[in-house]
Order: C-alpha cells, then structure tokens, then sequence
C-alpha cells in the first residue's frame, strides 16, 4: 500500500483494518481535501468523499467498501495562499529512538551513491563519499547500574527531505525506515501545534526537524573522556566539549 503526497500537498495513510482500510489524510489544518481511490497508481480515480483536517492537520476516513491493493490520493482547490501553504517537516522522537541507525542507512542509499534516486533527481547537493544528511549519534553517562543512555538522530541542513520522493508522493527515506517509529513527517506549523514541547536543536541542523522527550544534554562533566582522550567519532562528547 502507498503513502500519497499530491501536488496539493495531501498525504494519504492507509491502514488495514478488520472492516477495510483506515485512511488518515495529513495536511494544512482546517483545510478540505477530496478523497479519491483508484484500482491502479494511474487511475482512473472515484471520488470518495470530502474530508476536512482539524487543528493539527490530519483527518481519518474508514473505507468499507476498498478491494485489496487499492490506491488512495487527495485533491484540494487552495482558498489562499496561507492555506495552500504546506512547509515539509519532520519531528523526531527521541523517548522512542532505539539507535537503530536505519534513518542513516536510509539517507545514504538515496543520496550517497553515484546513481541513488535523489543524484539522478538532481534534487539537491551531492553527499559526498562517507557523509550522510542523517546521522546517529549516542552518548551515555553514569555507572553500572545507574547509567543514562542516549542516542541522538541528527539531520544536517543539507536534508532536502527527499525531494525527489515528496515530488512522486512518497515519504523521506528517514522516515518511512525508522525501525521505532520515531520519525513523523507532515506540515511544520502543525507538527509545531502538535508537539509544543519540541523545538530545533541548533546551528547545523535542518530547521524544520524538531526534536521532542530529550532526556538531558551531553557533558563532559559528567562523562569524561577516557585516560586515553580518544573519544568515537559518532560520540556527542565530539562536539560537547
């Protein structure tokens, strides 16, 4: 099943259920969507119903009636330029990130190769060999048994959030790979609404990723460097210095 994002910038959820498919439609808030389901991605397309997103921009819908492998899209006719404004973002979880590093992994497939989607899009600068617009980085502090551990997924300005698959109605690779369902794309403003203890980590990061359930800020303090001074390259105290 495919996650839609049409050129109005609805984006389309569909989830099994006992009773047919869930639909949940992500976009501007307070705005109407026309919901359209198809047997293939290149139609034809009929018409379902008329949705309306709420505050925080999404708005469910339950088909009873879908067959198996159906596609799902929006349409909306914007009413103004402040409602047809739709600002790409991306809140990041971190009670909930395992370090997994599949947001990394992720980001280098489509960015890192000399023939990866986004390079043959032309949808941004090239990632040179070695580097990724998504990063893992951990840190822990404390002694056994009381130890705090922490990882941090960062994403770098560079990010265009996949361009080049929001431009086909497709979710950044980050987020659709997130093995603890940490990453939740959708618009800025109303992921800022949603999550209003969240905010952007600093200078060097994409301004429209926010970050949410931090458990504490990295410190040599209390995690100094080893007698050694060697600290690991992907090691927050690299930079908490």
């Amino acid at each position: 099943m495919l996650n839609l994002l049409d050129e109005n910038r609805g984006m389309v959820t569909p989830t099994k259920t006992a009773q047919g498919m869930l639909i949940r439609v992500t976009g501007t808030p307070n705005r109407t969507y026309t919901l359209e389901r198809a047997s293939g991605a290149s139609g034809p397309w009929q018409t379902l119903t008329n949705l309306v997103t709420s505050p925080d921009g999404t708005v469910d819908y339950e088909d009873t009636t879908s067959a198996s492998g159906a596609f799902y899209r929006t349409t909306s006719s914007p009413t103004s330029a402040a409602a047809a404004a739709f600002t790409p973002a991306i809140y990041v979880d971190y009670k909930r990130c395992i370090g997994c590093n599949a947001c990394s992994l992720a980001c280098k497939q489509e960015n890192n190769f000399e023939n990866s989607p986004a390079v043959v899009a032309n949808t941004g600068k090239y990632v040179g060999l070695g580097q990724r617009w998504n990063e893992v980085y951990h840190y822990e502090d404390g002694t056994y048994p009381a130890v705090n551990a922490q990882v941090f997924a960062l994403t770098f300005e560079q990010c265009t959030m996949c361009a080049h698959r929001l431009a086909v109605g497709q979710l950044p690779a980050c987020v659709i790979t997130c093995m603890g369902i940490t990453r939740e794309f959708g618009d800025y403003n109303a992921l800022r609404l949603k999550y209003p203890d969240s905010y952007h980590m600093g200078d060097g990061l994409h301004q429209k990723v926010r970050y949410g359930n931090l458990l504490g800020e990295p410190s040599l303090e209390q995690n100094p460097p080893p007698a050694s001074g060697y600290i690991p390259a992907n090691d927050c105290r690299q930079c908490h210095k």
